[in-house]
């Protein structure tokens, strides 16, 4: 705790995330995972590039096995601040392919805006984007905005339910691969979705990407605002948006969608962008 106290609280270094993959050769794939979850989200994309590169998966910070500090807010800054200190204690200096789903997306958005000479291209996967932050809102976008946040307001408010139900999601739902939400991870889960989540200004940062950046969301994705990603993409060549058959989880059929153009992104890369 004294170690903790001086190392993370009073001198703010990053903590280092839990590497729960890094396998491998070949240009360097970075996968983050969204909120209440780890790197098992990722069990149907990771096989197919092992062949091309070396893939590695972080677990968030407050999620799987990494580090749960109850002092922190779990704001967008934390998250990034946590993967770029872990990125940068493993020696890994870019370029990269940068691969976020749900919660991970967001906190991938925050990484290449930081470090753009990092990130050679960014793969956002479900995005859960809304215009809470932005100050320029519709009236319909405000109406949108408003419902998810009273849906994640009860949510919090009703922490014993919530639990419950993710535990019956967990055990019997195949597709949500690598959800894990229970009491260990509550306040990370709960700040996280207060602070990165509802609290994002992601939409206003999509003219800070200047690399080539690809988008999926599921046709019966609950959890992701489609309009607003035609938004982020719109009048911007670089960024191109899929739909995927699928929901909110990275199924058999979505992971091949990805993984095929995560391959081609590989190569691309290692032809020194010819």
């Amino acid at each position: 705790m004294l170690r903790e106290h001086i190392f993370h609280k009073l001198l703010r270094r990053a903590y280092r995330l839990h590497v729960a993959v890094d396998e491998g050769t070949g240009p360097t794939v970075v996968l983050l995972h969204g909120i209440a979850a780890t790197a098992l989200t990722y069990t149907y994309v990771i096989p197919p590039l092992l062949t091309n590169c070396r893939v590695i998966a972080l677990e968030m910070l407050g999620f799987g096995s990494s580090p749960k500090p109850d002092w922190k807010d779990y704001s967008i800054a934390d998250h990034a601040d946590s993967v770029l200190g872990t990125l940068r204690s493993m020696r890994i200096r870019g370029p990269i392919i940068l691969v976020g789903h749900s919660m991970g997306a967001l906190i991938a958005v925050e990484v290449a805006r930081r470090r753009p000479k990092l990130v050679n291209q960014l793969f956002l996967l479900s995005m859960p984007l809304y215009k809470t932050s932005t100050g320029q809102q519709s009236a319909e976008s405000k109406r949108l905005d408003s419902a998810y946040e009273r849906v994640y307001a009860y949510l919090l408010a009703n922490p014993t339910l919530t639990l419950k139900r993710a535990e019956f999601v967990a055990r019997y739902i195949p597709a949500a691969a690598g959800f894990e939400l229970n009491a260990a991870n509550w306040l990370a889960f709960e700040r996280s979705l207060g602070n990165t989540i509802m609290g994002q200004h992601t939409m206003a940062y999509a003219s800070d990407l200047s690399m080539p950046t690809h988008l999926y969301v599921g046709r019966l994705d609950p959890l992701v605002i489609k309009s607003y990603l035609k938004d982020f993409v719109h009048g911007r060549d670089h960024m191109q948006l899929t739909t995927v058959n699928a929901a909110h989880e990275i199924t058999e059929l979505y992971a091949k969608l990805v993984t095929d153009d995560i391959i081609l992104a590989v190569e691309h890369l290692e032809t020194g962008g010819a």
